[in-house]
This record gives structure tokens, sequence and C-alpha cells, in this order.
């Protein structure tokens, strides 16, 4: 790795804290990462060499002495063998630093940050200006031959890839569940290791996605529902975001997608009665509410209309079958609050494959007009139903609607 920036190397690896960047927004900041590597890859055994003006030092290590304990220290040592020595011992970061990856990115980024380039050699071949490192390729072909999920342009945001974050052009990490994005942000906080926070990385990545996705952005996080959960407070709001997303759930779950809430009745409707794919989002995400098609929507398309003469002779003959069902006990040993006669019946024209509905919280139900027209039996059974749920106030597959009915049942056969 070269770059032709000036670096008194002896000065620079005995100061801590010390960071001269000359370009603009450099990786680089605290003046300790080089440290850090340069202990770890004496630790890893990993050679390292460094030229300053053709200037050749062999990264080493020495004997030091503290309060009866023996250490080993960093020194650079130069061709004659003498040793320049730091107050850096091998142990400099050894708890966290453990990733052959860490000494590559901090070389490579001071490169960067310098403007410099980096290329294979055979041998050690010094410059006369600038600062060379080099370091062995064997260990680091992995990175070498994949610099591009390592590394990438500064203004990059948002784009297909496995979960991977970046900062300042470096990657600090992979998400903790795979999000089928890649994102990079200057505001993730980042451990002392410089890998992401992974709170933090999950707040930047609702933003990011706020801001930028587009439709294939949204195509992968659907496909990852495992990552929903990591991100509770997500918006998808606003017109653009609107059409992809609709166009991302189009692509995913099929054009008779349906938005859900996460209560067992209401999938189950959207399944068994209206045809639909239920998609259940976290209840804190925040939707557009025009384009993208929800059970509410649904309910609020269907259209309701008074039954004629024909449709309402059959309405009160079923009704005057049904009245048995005012002798049905609930489980207190009364009569249900709700009569027959209480209930009034519409008449429900959609399209939808339903054959009848009833209001939550109100004695009104509606049967499909296709129904009502239909076999005797079929309305019976349909209206039956219906007026089960207006007496009782359950929801479909409830306990409390089943036990109506084994009740009813039982009264019916005594």
């Amino acid at each position: 790795m070269h770059n032709d920036g000036e670096f008194d190397v002896i000065t620079a690896i005995g100061m801590l804290g010390a960071s001269v960047k000359m370009g603009e927004d450099p990786i680089g900041l605290y003046g300790s990462g080089i440290k850090y590597a340069m202990a770890q890859a004496l630790r890893m055994g990993i050679s390292l060499k460094i030229s300053d003006k053709g200037n050749l030092y062999t990264l080493t290590s020495f004997e030091t002495e503290f309060r009866g304990r023996q250490f080993q220290s960093v020194g650079l040592k130069t061709k004659t063998g003498k040793i320049h020595k730091t107050g850096i011992t091998t142990d400099f970061g050894k708890e966290d630093w453990t990733d052959i990856w860490f000494i590559f990115r901090e070389f490579y980024s001071n490169c960067l940050d310098e403007g410099g380039f980096l290329e294979i050699v055979d041998g050690i071949q010094t410059s006369e200006s600038g600062v060379d490192v080099f370091i062995p390729y064997t260990p680091f072909k992995e990175i070498v031959d994949n610099l591009s999920d390592y590394f990438c342009p500064k203004d990059f945001k948002l784009k297909v890839g496995t979960g991977r974050v970046f900062k300042k052009g470096v990657w600090v990490g992979n998400m903790s569940v795979d999000t089928g994005l890649d994102f990079q942000s200057d505001y993730i906080e980042i451990t002392e290791t410089r890998t992401l926070n992974q709170y933090c990385a999950w707040r930047r990545l609702e933003g990011i996605i706020e801001s930028y996705a587009e439709k294939e952005h949204l195509v992968e996080l659907l496909k990852h529902e495992e990552c929903w959960t990591e991100m509770p407070n997500l918006w998808l709001c606003g017109e653009k975001c609107e059409e992809h997303l609709h166009a991302a759930l189009v692509e995913v779950y099929g054009k008779d997608y349906m938005i859900c809430p996460n209560v067992d009745w209401i999938i189950k409707d959207a399944i068994e009665v209206y045809g639909r794919n239920p998609v259940v989002f976290p209840s804190e995400w925040k939707l557009p509410t025009s384009k993208i098609q929800t059970m509410q929507d649904l309910a609020n398309s269907i259209i309701f209309r008074d039954a004629t003469e024909a449709e309402q002779k059959v309405i009160d003959k079923g009704m005057k079958a049904l009245a048995w069902m005012d002798d049905v006990p609930n489980p207190f040993d009364s009569l249900y609050s709700v009569r027959i006669k209480d209930i009034k019946v519409r008449i429900l024209k959609t399209d939808e494959n339903c054959g009848g509905l009833a209001k939550q919280g109100s004695t009104e139900i509606a049967i499909n007009s296709s129904v009502v027209s239909g076999d005797f039996k079929k309305f019976l059974q349909t209206l039956m139903h219906e007026c089960v749920h207006a007496i009782t106030g359950e929801q479909d597959y409830t306990r409390g609607f089943a036990s109506f009915m084994e009740r009813a049942l039982v009264s019916f056969s005594v």
C-alpha cells in the first residue's frame, strides 16, 4: 500500500491520539488505529514492513519490564538492527482486537485517506518518496480479492446486499439479522474496535429506508421478514414510498396481498372469506393510506343495500326458522340480550367471495344477494352464522362463538 503523504514513522508510532490527515472527511480520526493494528499483527504473527522515503522498518517486539513483570513491547527495527521503541505492548487491544480484518482495515484506510493505492508485488520494493506498507498477501487474500465488500464510495446510501454496514466508506460489520440490504451512515456509533453498535445501526437503517428506499430495496425488506421486529418504528409513508411499497408487495405476495393486523380471526377471514394473501406488519409501522390494500379498505368498500320485497320474504322465512335460538342460554344460565327480532338483515352487494358479514358491536348483519336468491338451506346456514355473531358479539374462530353453537345444538336436541 503506497501513498505520497509525508509521514514521520518513528515519531508517529510513539504518539497516541494525534491524527493529522490532510484530506477532507478522513476515515481515521483518533490516531490510535495503526497502533492497535501493529500490536495485533505481532500477536498474530503477521509480518509487516513500513518504508518512509526509502527507509525500511520491520515490525518487531522487544522485552520490557514493569513492576517485576515482563512484557513484549512494539518496536520498529531498521536494516542495521536498531530498534525504535514505543510505549505500546503487544497486549494493547488483546481483549477485542482479534479479527485479522482489523489490521488490513487500519493500514488500507490510512492509505485511502492519503490518496494512495494498493497493488500486489513480488518482494519489497520501496519508493524514494511517500510511504509504503508491506503485508503478506495470503492471510488477507479474501479481503484483497473482494475489496468492494469491505470498502465503498462515501456517497453510497442503500443497495441490495447481504446486510453489510458501512461508515465513511469502510465496512463496520453486518446486521444481527439479514436484511438483504447494504447501507451506509456516518452517524452509526462504533465500538473501540471500529465495529458497529447494533442498536444504533438498526435505528439508522430505519431512517435510510424511509429516505432512500426504491422498489428493489423494499422487495428485499419484504423477503426478509425475520428482520422486521428489529425495526419497530419504521415509517413507510410519502407518495414516492407508497408507489414503491405497493409494487414491492405485489411482487413478493401477489396482486391479492392484504395488509392485516396480527389478529387470528382477521387473518383467517382474509384467506377463507376474501381469498386474499395476508401480510402482517409490526403494529407500530406507519403505512401509506391510499394505494396499499388493507382489510380496513376492503371493509369500507363493501356496499350494503336494503332488501327487495322478494328478498325480504326469504329473510323473514329464515328469521322465523331461527326463532328457537332465542332460547339458547348463555354461560351464566340466562338468555342472551340480543333477540332474533332485534337483528336487522341487509343485502351485501359485493364482488368479493363473501357469503355474509356481521358488523362488530351492532345487531346489523348482511347477506350476499346471490346467497339470498340461491339454495334456501345454504342461505339459512349463512344467516344463522351471522346471527350468532350479532347475538354473542364474538368473532369467527373464538371459543365464545363455538360455545354458543354447542349450547344451541344441545338446546335444539332436548
